[in-house]
């Protein structure tokens, strides 16, 4: 859960999560088209920076080893509850801490 405040600074994942899903169960307040207003900003391989505003529901999948991703500060009054998955393929030897 991010609160008012919370931030999300500008990352790759760790090995163990090559696959990253990151699921919004709550939001609030949503706009009235029932969009969250935080974005999750990742960064293509090209350098250039997409922002995905979520709806409660919506899941992105994506490589998060490989493609950075931040979010900036929930605005004040705003709280946001993501699930987060981490997937790696199944031959992976690595650590998975």
């Amino acid at each position: 859960m991010y609160l008012t405040g919370s931030d999300l600074h500008w990352h790759s994942d760790r090995p163990p999560c090559e696959y990253a899903i990151t699921l919004l169960i709550d939001y609030a307040p949503l706009t009235d088209s029932r969009y969250s207003q935080w974005s999750l900003d990742i960064e293509n391989r090209e350098g250039r920076v997409a922002s995905l505003y979520q709806r409660i529901g919506d899941a992105l999948i994506c490589r998060g080893r490989e493609l950075r991703h931040s979010r900036g500060v929930v605005p004040p009054g705003h709280q946001s509850l993501s699930l987060l998955y981490h997937f790696v393929d199944a031959d992976y030897q690595g650590e998975m801490t």
